[in-house]
Order: structure tokens, then sequence, then C-alpha cells
């Protein structure tokens, strides 16, 4: 039942994000548009931004799992698409909340699959501490990337310059892994 009640208020605020702003969203229009008690709502979340991660947490992990079929460089494309598919959604919480909320989120959703990846392109040649070194500087500059074309509110003529960025991410990754297993020796 709480998974129906939890889907129920995300996919309200889903609908309210599509109009307008997350800080101008009311609970009662949650709890109104889901067909749930205020007393509910609370009982499951302690506040919009609360929900809106549960959400996010929710999104990434469904990402993640699409995430273990493909190539690192195809990552990129499946978050772009994602958001271009979310855009409104996306642009009006992201204006209302703290962005360091959604880095974290979106480290939670790459690191371990870009370790994974890692892990498999290096055949054993790297240690945990390099691994994780890679991980830190690949999810670190993808994430800072999609932070600037947030900022830009997800500019959608953009597509073309993300499968090149993707396509150099993938070799990048690649060199990188090299370079370092080279200085492992």
């Amino acid at each position: 039942m709480a998974n129906h009640t939890e889907m129920s208020l995300a996919n309200a605020l889903g609908t309210l994000l599509e109009k307008k702003y997350l800080d101008k969203i009311r609970i009662s229009e949650i709890t109104d548009l889901a067909g749930i008690s205020r007393q509910t709502f609370y009982y499951h979340f302690s506040d919009i931004y609360e929900l809106f991660r549960w959400c996010l947490k929710k999104r990434f992990k469904m990402l993640s799992n699409k995430f273990a079929t493909v190539e690192g460089s195809d990552m990129i494309l499946i978050i772009y698409d994602e958001m271009l598919r979310e855009r409104t959604k996306i642009i009006h919480a992201y204006k209302s909340m703290d962005h360091t909320e959604i880095k974290k989120a979106m480290h939670e959703m790459l690191d371990d699959n870009v370790k994974m990846q890692i892990r498999r392109k290096a055949k054993g040649r790297l240690d945990e501490e390099r691994i994780d070194f890679i991980v830190r500087t690949f999810t670190s500059s993808l994430i800072g990337l999609f932070m600037e074309w947030l900022d830009r509110n997800l500019e959608e003529r953009q597509r073309r310059y993300v499968a090149s960025l993707a396509d150099i991410s993938g070799k990048s990754l690649e060199n990188l892994i090299d370079v370092m297993a080279a200085s492992n020796d």
C-alpha cells in the first residue's frame, strides 16, 4: 500500500511540475490531485522536497537499470534524452531547489554504473584507488556538463553536440584507463 501511495503522490507532483515551479506547489495541491489526505502525505514525506528527492531517486534507479546494458558513452545520450523528455518538470524543479541535491542524486545514479564499466574495461589492470579516481573525474565532469545544460534551460538544439560528447567521452575514458594502467606498472 505504501508504494501505491508514494507513486500516487509522485504522479501528482509530476503533473503539477508540468505547470509550475516546485517552490510554488502546495502540499494540498498534491494531496488533492492524488486523492490522499495531508496526514498520509506527512506519514510518507516530511515536505515536497523530500517527495521530489524520492521521485528523483526512483527515476535514477530506473535509468541505472538501463545503464547496466550499455557502454559508458551511451549513458550520456540516455540521460540527455530523458532530461529532454521531462524538460519542463526538470526546469521547474531545478530553478526551485538547492543544486547540490541534484548533483548528489546524479552522483548516486552514475558512480556505481561508471565504476562497473571502468572495471569491465580495465580488465583487472587498475587498483580500487585508481578506479575511484577515474569515477570521480568522469562523473564530476559529466554532472558539470549537465548542470550547465540545465542552467541554459535544456536547449534542444544541442543533441548533435551531446552525441559528439558521448563519443569523445567514451574514447577519453578508455584512454584514461590505459594511462592509469600504464602508470600502475
